[in-house]
């Protein structure tokens, strides 16, 4: 009689009991899931440790540039850090002298040849021969870029001009010819010769050792602002000062140009960090029987 009594709340469970039964199952079959899960978690998180442990590094994919003339531009800033701490502001200079043919004259080369191209003035692999009248850095990046592109490069230049320049235009396969300096206006000057092969002359103005003003320069003056003449002596003490003190072996274009900025740096009297961009044109390689 006792134990009806006892188990009369399972036949007939009052209130109580029906909401504590359910709210047992709803917990038991909350905890199974949670189980699962946790379980399921642990066994992927395992297998995925797994399989990176497992896996070969990925390193970044180095970029694959088209031939030589993708190596020409897209160089970087450089801070001059001596120049710069000496006088309190930031001196970059766009390190062109990183350009395959050594020098800014590549951005100029290939732009000339592109075009020509296009303008259906040259094709490749045809025999097409560039002529180029040049003091030496506009030939060995004609002559680099030409050979790149199917083209033969025949380049008229000073006799006096460095002697590895001549060099190096010889190890590119151009045909060179020396002339004797002339005046622009002479029939036997350079860029002259260089005219009748059938070629037009340097695009680009070097950045000392010209004393005439060319037609690229007469468009630019309305956006010059100034100019700084910039002595030989100057140059070549420049040149020496960035070899000793930053390890920099530039080209005269580029000392002049690092010359200009301390100039103008004084004449604006920055010295709270103003930053001043200029451009590296070349390295010191092409002159060491002229400058060096």
């Amino acid at each position: 009689m006792e134990s009806s009594k006892n188990l009369s709340w399972l036949l007939h469970p009052g209130i109580n009991a029906v909401r504590h039964i359910t709210y047992g199952i709803l917990i038991g079959f909350t905890l199974a899931l949670t189980s699962t899960s946790v379980l399921n978690y642990v066994r992927v998180g395992r297998q995925d440790h797994q399989k990176k442990a497992h896996a070969p590094v990925r390193r970044n994919e180095p970029q694959v540039l088209d031939g030589v003339t993708g190596l020409i531009g897209n160089t970087p800033l450089v801070r001059i850090n001596s120049l710069s701490d000496a006088l309190g502001v930031e001196i970059l200079g766009k390190a062109e002298f990183l350009n395959p043919g050594g020098s800014v004259k590549d951005r100029v080369a290939l732009r000339v040849i592109e075009d020509a191209e296009q303008d259906g003035l040259l094709c490749p692999h045809t025999g097409s021969r560039i002529f180029e009248g040049t003091v030496g850095s506009t030939g060995i990046s004609i002559a680099t870029i030409a050979k790149a592109r199917g083209y033969d490069a025949t380049i008229i230049m000073p006799d006096d001009v460095a002697e590895e320049k001549i060099k190096a235009l010889q190890c590119l396969g151009a045909e060179v010819q020396r002339v004797r300096p002339a005046s622009i206006v002479d029939k036997n000057q350079y860029v002259v010769i260089a005219l009748e092969g059938g070629c037009p002359p340097d695009l680009a103005l070097p950045a000392s050792g010209i004393n005439r003003m060319t037609n690229n320069i007469d468009l630019a003056l309305p956006i010059i602002d100034d100019a700084f003449r910039i002595t030989d002596v100057e140059a070549v003490a420049m040149s020496r000062y960035l070899v000793q003190h930053d390890g920099l072996f530039l080209g005269s274009s580029s000392a002049c140009n690092l010359v200009a900025s301390i100039k103008l740096v004084r004449q604006l009297g920055w010295k709270d960090g103003q930053t001043i961009v200029t451009i590296l044109c070349d390295s010191g390689n092409r002159h060491y029987s002229k400058f060096w």
